[in-house]
């Protein structure tokens, strides 16, 4: 290194000066004290194993000047001479593939391969030798697979002081296979979020790592979470911690049939057990049913039913036929608790199945559940029992109910009860849906209605009434009692009667309405105190009556109506006797009188319509009718009239009763309707209506044909356009799995033919535009388990033995297996983990909803989907397929490396130290009592240990090579030779000390 030069002192004109550094750009040379070290800056980016990536190297001449501050320049600068570089991996004997560094500037570049070593957090050393110092760097490098990573517990609930359980499996991202010997790290955190493990593992050959938390008796109760970390892949479940005891009985219950319809009956049966087997007799249960749809529950089926357990703790409870207005689809759920004497409360639950049709239809469309006017559709239909049973390898006939003379479409059912057709819906209509029915409470027990009052009563000239004449006050207020039900609010009316041996002979009102002509009529059947003749004078007081009423409203098409009207109105009080206080539908319009008087007749001729709509029961609404029978006017009329009088309900709100509301209209939509027949070997087995929504075509779509294939099979994805929208199709199209393009092929016309390559499997996706449509590459061969116990009863103590069996297909295959056995009675508190939990991770493809609820991404993967429509049909649901790349992905790091002078000095100052002290203490046991240790004997103990380790081999000095002198030590350094501090009898001290720190700044220039 031609630009290092080592000169005295006396050449630059400091006071020390060890080395000359030039920086090649200020003409200036800058002076060293001590060594000029080497400093790297080391960064790696983009490498991968058997994949190139970028090294780069930035050395630097770091130094300390006289007055004490670093420096530092990049060697590229000030030192034109060579860099040479090396590296290794730490712990491999692989060799790391390094091309030639070049020099780019400050910094040297070069090529990097690293070896196929295992997954593991591996660290890359890099050698740098500048000529005048070596640096060594290490660069910590996470080089995983991408992985999926599983962790399942033993239990989902411990009790504290109880050992919990974990596994962990890592697969392969590319192709899920179990990823051996991968490092991971276990973490647990408690409920208030405190780790109380932390552990590293390892998997073993089947990518499986296990760790156990043995839980404190006085661990946090609460939900608890692990995590298994392996790269930057993780997984993490949670179980519970608290106290429980296993519950010693259960309880079962299933419906009597499959589903009801309209007049069968609905039931449940079922039995409640002691886990030993042992039942449950004569105990109390309690039933009840619970709906979450629309249609309303029969109120009786709202009350709790009741009962015993037979002999054997079996149970049955029967609510009764289904309504008539059962609606669509209605699923139940039917709930029973029994009471164990005990104190335990076993509880089950059974789905109940209700259904207006025989059948049950459900469709998905390219639009989702819509149809396009005007367009060929495809439509996948699936058809089932009500209870979801399809309705496998039947002859399907779809029909337009609104186009009487259009073809029909038919088709076979697959294995799942799927057809595949294509539709042409014609014009959307006007649908509409009745409103659902209303169920009304019990009418309650007749209301007591306020009775009448009588205001006043007196005789002539305002004569107060006798003792015996006002015995005939409650004989009034009951006389006229029914003169309630002659008016629509509160009255009060004036009335007299003239009366003569004790009978009224005269009677009349001031009003001049029917309730003052029912009052004046009521007075004449009182019986009066017999005397001389008087006449009274009445006020009677007459309340709202309870009872609903009817408001006349009449139409005349020839004569005077109004007059015909006025009798209507005179029979309310009749018409209102019928009725009972709250029963009846407020607002209905309950009879239409049609109504016909001839020119010199008196006599109406009345002809009743009921409308069947007011909530009255047939005697009642009978009891109307006759109330307007009979109406006859008090003379000939002079023309002939006609006309009708629609008399609506009016029911008042009881006191306290809330008013129920009225009955719901029914709706209307726009859309389209089909109608779905069943036939099974030409039988037919039911029909259903099948509705949709009105849709309209993108400008263009993507499908693929079939969407459903095996490895090596050929699929044609056809690009088809809508509207009038002119769309220029591309040349090619390509085939992506995990937003890798697989494979390209070029358009003839508007298709495209892929060769599915045959050592692939799962979901791809290819699309335009804004349009996408999923392939699914089945497995030949599903991995498939079986479990086989050797027996299938145990007594406590014995033991089982479980073979376990793993077929790909239909032969065996060697599979890593997570075992797990539970209490069954655990599932009573906790939900337990069923034979899909590794579908959690797996399945990464997604669907907002699986087709007809039932068919989703891991029913595809599982291979659960017998039928070739219903597989279609779930590809078409699938929205999202993982498009994160599986390979392995590029990683990087940094590194710095510069003189530790923190280190040295530590180091270097503990020897000086202890040498200096050793000294002092010697000079203590030998020196007269005369003798003190002054500041400059101390000095001189200090640089006599200095020398020793000079001449021992073992110099003190820096990260710099400086040796440690007084006059730039730290202050933390300097304290500790304090003489105060060092001396161990103060009488050796000077009475006369200065500050230790002072003097040397003041006194030492040189040492």
């Amino acid at each position: 290194m031609t630009s290092l030069l080592v000169l005295s002192a006396l050449l630059t004109g400091c006071s020390r000066c060890d080395s000359l550094i030039d920086l090649g750009f200020d003409g200036e040379k800058h002076c060293a004290v001590g060594k000029v070290r080497l400093s790297t800056n080391v960064g790696v980016e983009g490498v991968q194993r058997n994949a190139l990536g970028t090294l780069s190297v930035v050395p630097m001449a770091t130094w300390i000047t006289e007055p004490g501050p670093r420096s530092s320049v990049p060697v590229a600068r000030a030192f034109p001479g060579e860099v040479k570089v090396s590296v290794r991996l730490e712990g491999s004997d692989l060799p790391v593939v390094l091309t030639a560094m070049e020099r780019k500037g400050e910094a040297w570049v070069g090529r990097l391969t690293l070896p196929d070593v295992p997954d593991g957090d591996h660290v890359l050393v890099v050698d740098v030798d500048a000529g005048f110092d070596r640096t060594t760097a290490r660069v910590s490098l996470a080089l995983y697979e991408p992985a999926l990573v599983h962790v399942l517990t033993d239990r989902p609930l411990y009790r504290p002081g109880e050992d919990v359980n974990l596994r962990s499996l890592v697969l392969a991202r590319a192709n899920q296979v179990p990823l051996g010997d991968r490092p991971g790290r276990w973490s647990i955190r408690s409920p208030d979020g405190v780790e109380v493990l932390d552990e590293p593992a390892r998997a073993e050959a089947w990518g499986v790592a296990a760790t156990s938390l043995p839980l404190d008796p006085e661990a946090p109760q609460g939900t608890w979470q692990a995590t298994y970390r392996s790269g930057s892949d993780t997984d993490t479940v949670s179980f519970d911690v608290r106290p429980f005891e296993l519950p010693k009985t259960t309880a079962t219950a299933s419906a009597t049939r499959p589903w009801a319809g309209s007049r069968d009956p609905v039931a449940i049966e079922g039995s409640a057990r002691y886990r030993s087997g042992a039942p449950i007799a004569d105990a109390p249960f309690t039933a009840t049913l619970r709906s979450s749809g629309q249609w309303p529950l029969p109120l009786a089926w709202r009350e709790p039913v009741k009962g015993r357990t037979g002999p054997d703790g079996s149970f049955e409870v029967d609510w009764g036929p289904v309504p008539d207005d059962i609606r669509d689809v209605v699923e139940l759920e039917a709930y029973v608790v029994v009471e164990e004497e005990g104190g335990e409360r076993p509880t089950a639950s059974a789905g109940l199945v209700l259904s207006e049709h025989t059948i049950r239809a459900a469709a998905l469309t390219e639009l989702g559940e819509a149809l396009a006017s005007g367009l060929n559709n495809r439509a996948y239909i699936r058809v089932m029992q009500p209870d979801g049973t399809p309705l496998a390898n039947t002859d399907v006939t779809v029909r337009n109910p609104w186009k009487p003379t259009q073809k029909a479409w038919t088709a076979r059912a697959d294995a799942d009860g799927v057809v595949s057709i294509q539709v042409d819906p014609g014009d959307p209509v006007t649908l509409v849906t009745e409103p659902m029915p209303v169920r009304r409470p019990p009418a309650p027990p007749p209301a007591a209605e306020d009775t009448p009052s009588v205001l006043q009563i007196t005789g002539a000239f305002d004569r107060p009434l006798t003792l015996v004449e006002q015995r005939v006050i409650p004989v009034v207020e009951a006389a006229v009692a029914r003169c309630q039900l002659a008016q629509t609010g509160a009255q009060q009316v004036s009335a007299w009667a003239r009366v003569v041996g004790g009978r009224s002979t005269f009677t009349g009102s001031t009003a001049d309405t029917p309730t003052g002509a029912c009052v004046a009529d009521a007075l004449k059947g009182v019986s009066w105190p017999e005397k001389g003749p008087e006449t009274y004078t009445l006020r009677v007081s007459l309340p709202k009556s309870l009872r609903p009423s009817l408001d006349p409203d009449t139409r005349t098409t020839s004569g005077d109506g109004d007059a015909v009207q006025g009798l209507v109105a005179n029979r309310l009080g009749q018409a209102r006797a019928c009725m009972r206080p709250g029963v009846g539908e407020d607002g209905a319009e309950a009879f239409q009188l049609h109504w016909l008087v001839v020119k010199g007749s008196r006599n109406v001729t009345v002809d009743v319509a009921d409308s069947g709509e007011h909530g009255l029961d047939a005697s009642t609404a009978a009891c109307v009718s006759r109330a307007y029978q009979g109406l006859a006017f008090p003379e000939p009329v002079e023309e002939t009239a006609i006309g009708v009088t629609r008399l609506q309900l009016d029911v008042p709100a009881l006191p306290g009763v809330p008013k129920p509301p009225p009955p719901p209209p029914a709706t209307t939509q726009d859309g389209f309707e089909l109608t779905v027949a069943v036939a099974r070997d030409g039988v037919p087995v039911g029909s259903t209506p099948l509705r949709f929504d009105i849709g309209s075509m993108p400008p263009v779509r993507v499908r693929v044909t079939p969407p459903v294939v095996t490895a090596g099979e050929v699929v044609t994805v056809e690009l088809l356009r809508s509207g009038d929208m002119k769309i220029e199709l591309p040349e090619k199209l390509a085939l992506k799995q995990h937003g890798k393009v697989v494979m390209e092929a070029e358009l003839d016309g508007n298709k495209a033919v892929f060769d599915v390559p045959a050592d692939t499997d799962g979901f791809y996706d290819v699309s335009f535009m804004a349009s996408a449509a999923r392939l699914f590459v089945q497995r030949p061969d599903h991995l498939s388990l079986t479990l086989t116990p050797d027996r299938t009863t145990y007594r406590p103590g014995e033991t089982a033995r479980i073979t376990v069996r793993t077929l790909a297909g239909d032969a065996g295959r060697q599979a890593a297996v997570g075992l797990v056995g539970v209490d069954a009675g655990l599932g009573q508190l906790m939900p337990l983990p069923g034979p899909d939990a590794y579908g959690r991770v797996t399945v990464r493809a997604k669907s907002r909803e699986p087709a007809f609820g039932a068919f989703d991404a891991t029913s595809l993967l599982m291979g659960r989907i017998r039928g070739e429509n219903a597989r279609q049909a779930a590809v078409l649901r699938i929205t999202e397929v993982p498009s994160d790349r599986y390979e392995r992905r590029p990683v990087g790091g940094m590194a710095i490396v510069a003189p530790n002078q923190t280190e040295a000095l530590d180091a270097a100052f503990a020897l000086a130290w202890a040498a200096t002290v050793e000294r002092v203490h010697a000079w203590e046991r030998g020196a007269a009592e005369s003798e003190k240790l002054d500041y400059p004997r101390m000095r001189t103990f200090w640089e006599q240990a200095l020398r020793d380790l000079r001449q021992a081999g073992t110099p003190a000095e820096d990260a710099y090579g400086r040796e440690l002198a007084l006059r730039w030590l730290p202050p933390s350094y300097l304290d500790q030779l304090d003489p105060r501090a060092v001396v161990g009898d103060k009488t050796r001290l000077p009475e006369d000390l200065v500050g230790w720190r002072n003097w040397v700044t003041s006194e030492v220039t040189d040492g």
